[in-house]
């Protein structure tokens, strides 16, 4: 085995340069002559675009010969050489990937790096405008994820997830019979169900912000729904023309965003009555959640995020509670002293050794079972 070489005109005796006992694969010429210098029309200062400068034909782009790209992130400005970090995309979940695109049909696939992991089934996804971060869940590793859009700063786990509660209410979806949907306080006191009438597979809740609506997908009835935060004033999109096992949701503009697992894709549709459908994405592998990322929606103040009231005055955990008031609250191990708002030490306070409810079992791995699973 060996470099050889041979007048390419008319040498029948090509002569060996080098031998060798490995294998010789590629083979270039390095000198300086076969690259000569021509300039064009990104060597100076890349044509003045702020990222990336992509040679194109001399009569593209009005005569300028090149176009103007953005890395990933990042949206062109309308001078055509400026680059805008996007501040507004739909975030998903897959059992594959946990994505950011678009919100409309676009040529651009990703806004950030898709994120990926074997083995993995990635579920819950949420954001946190003000670090620029992205929370995910892998319940293949059973593992909650906190990244920058960016893809730096990784953590596993994470001690602390941001949730923004302008409202002071939290809303779940409750399956067992009779099907509802419950608010509570932020502290998880007061709860009571809000919904309980035509309900199937209730999922997907998700909050219009401008009108103060609570939208969710029922994947049992195939519909989309929502009321005001007492659930009345309940209405339904009519207007879906295909919808038929959705399962997440969001709210962004004048329109609801919603995942469908037989489709496979993510779907369009007008809040108000579920008029203008558009499939934004399709032939996506065991789809889940959605969320639109939204810098500008995380806004407002509550009684635990004031800057003259650090954390609510409250030693550990502060819960914002309707009608601009608060709860404090301890970890376990610790109790509220006579002044609701410093924690002290508790050993009777211990975690509840019962974790799964009145209606679910626990298996040998730890997992809660409902007791409508168990076959006799």
């Amino acid at each position: 085995m060996a470099v050889m070489k041979a007048n390419k005109y008319s040498d029948n005796s090509p002569q060996e340069l080098y031998r060798t006992s490995q294998r010789p694969h590629g083979l270039t010429v390095v000198h300086a002559y076969r690259q000569p210098f021509a300039s064009n029309p990104c060597g100076t200062d890349r044509g003045g675009c702020e990222h990336i400068c992509v040679l194109s034909h001399r009569t593209d782009n009005g005569g300028l010969g090149y176009r103007c790209r953005c890395r990933m992130g990042f949206d062109l400005h309308a001078d055509g050489k400026r680059c805008m970090s996007v501040r507004q995309f739909l975030l998903f979940s897959s059992q594959l990937a946990v994505r950011g695109i678009p919100f409309n049909l676009s040529t651009q696939e990703d806004i950030i790096l898709p994120i990926t992991g074997t083995p993995s089934y990635f579920v819950g996804v949420d954001f946190s405008a003000a670090d620029n971060s992205i929370f995910f869940s892998d319940t293949g590793k059973d593992i909650i994820y906190k990244q920058k859009v960016d893809g730096t700063a990784i953590e596993k786990n994470c001690k602390a997830v941001y949730v923004f509660v302008l409202g002071s209410y939290i809303f779940w979806t409750d399956w067992y019979r009779p099907a509802k949907i419950m608010r509570a306080w932020g502290d998880g006191s007061h709860a009571q169900s809000i919904v309980n009438t035509t309900l199937g597979w209730p999922n997907g809740l998700a909050i219009d912000w401008s009108a103060m609506r609570l939208y969710w997908v029922d994947a049992f009835f195939d519909k989309i729904e929502h009321s005001n935060f007492d659930g009345q004033n309940r209405l339904s999109l009519d207007r879906i023309t295909q919808i038929s096992h959705p399962f997440g949701l969001t709210v962004f503009g004048g329109y609801v965003y919603f995942t469908d697992w037989r489709l496979g894709g993510i779907v369009r549709v007008r809040k108000t009555d579920g008029g203008e459908m558009m499939i934004i994405r399709r032939g996506i592998s065991h789809i889940m959640h959605v969320k639109s990322f939204n810098a500008d929606s995380q806004i407002g103040s509550n009684f635990c995020n004031r800057q003259t009231n650090p954390n609510g005055d409250c030693s550990h955990f502060c819960f914002p509670a309707p009608y601009s008031q608060r709860v404090c609250g301890c970890p376990y191990g610790m109790k509220l002293e006579a002044n609701q708002q410093t924690c002290v030490d508790d050993p009777s306070n211990e975690p509840p050794t019962l974790q799964c409810g009145s209606n679910s079992f626990s298996c040998t791995n730890g997992k809660c079972v409902p007791q409508i699973f168990i076959f006799i």
